[in-house]
């Protein structure tokens, strides 16, 4: 399977040879100030965001995952929900966990579900079995008959569902059938911490949807995870290398600009302010919650 490197060094050379001679004003649109999602369809955007965050979410779903699968007692196969898989980075994550870090045997079935059919997606391994539900999670709740998952992943999604999107969908884990007697829900939450407690919110919603149709929580006292420094993804793992032209060409992105090439100056001051923002290969973004669920055992 493919490495962290080579995936952003493939993306990194379509995204610059797009750039030659181009404006990139468009690009200035990858930001979540007051709430804005960014245009996934544009496909610059989505290159960037990769450029920009795909290092340090596979690193975290990783990590995510390796605790899962422990906490699942290592199991032979695993199957699970990921609601708003992009790339299906969580995907390769959880094989990074399964072959590296808990180093076992296991086959994985993912059901992947995203409104954007996203480009560079991972490719699957022989044994899994990956599928792709293109449209807004909260259908995809409505029309299902059953929850067949161990691991419900929320990949830094759980902040763009509405309260109506978050209601439908809970109301369905509240009133339909689970098939599995344990559950893992993992959600990948925002380090700010006012955007944090929100997602907590949302979280809980979820958590307290299926309390109601019969689970109880392990790990009661449990809160978030968080990596108390800041330090170096490559200091927990060094197969996490960022390719240094790429991010030298990332952290200075507005000089690329064909304005800023025929000029020697950007048009506006926001071109520095948006354009260049340095990949994220610190730990100090991470926070997550893992939360374990188990069948209440009838008296």
């Amino acid at each position: 399977m493919i490495n962290i490197t080579e995936y952003l060094e493939w993306i990194y050379r379509d995204f610059k040879i797009q750039n030659e001679q181009a404006y990139l004003c468009q690009l200035k649109g990858l930001t979540f100030e007051s709430g804005c999602l960014p245009d996934y369809q544009n496909i610059q955007i989505q290159r960037l965001y990769l450029l920009r965050y795909a290092f340090a979410y596979g690193f975290e779903y990783t990590t995510i995952y390796a605790e899962a699968l422990e906490r699942l007692h290592k199991p032979d196969e695993v199957s699970v929900a990921s609601i708003g898989c992009g790339t299906f980075i969580d995907y390769w994550s959880l094989v990074q966990a399964i072959e590296r870090r808990q180093k076992i045997q296991c086959k994985v079935r993912y059901v992947g579900i995203d409104e954007i059919d996203w480009s560079y997606k991972f490719a699957k391994r022989m044994i899994d079995e990956i599928y792709f539900n293109q449209g807004n999670a909260k259908h995809f709740f409505a029309s299902n008959a059953q929850f067949i998952s161990d691991i419900y992943f929320f990949p830094k999604s759980i902040s763009e569902f509405t309260a109506e999107e978050m209601n439908i969908m809970t109301e369905n884990l509240k009133n339909k059938p689970i098939i599995k007697d344990k559950l893992i829900l993992c959600f990948s939450l925002r380090a700010d911490i006012a955007n944090r407690e929100a997602d907590l919110k949302k979280t809980q919603q979820v958590i307290d949807a299926f309390k109601e149709n019969g689970f109880e929580q392990k790990n009661l006292n449990y809160r978030f995870t968080y990596f108390p420094e800041n330090r170096g993804i490559a200091a927990y793992d060094s197969q996490y290398v960022y390719p240094q032209q790429a991010y030298d060409y990332i952290k200075n992105l507005s000089q690329k600009c064909s304005k800023y090439i025929e000029q020697g100056a950007n048009c506006k001051n926001s071109c520095s302010e948006y354009l260049n923002r340095s990949p994220i290969l610190k730990t100090g973004t991470i926070f997550y919650q893992l939360i374990d669920l188990e069948r209440k055992r009838s008296l």
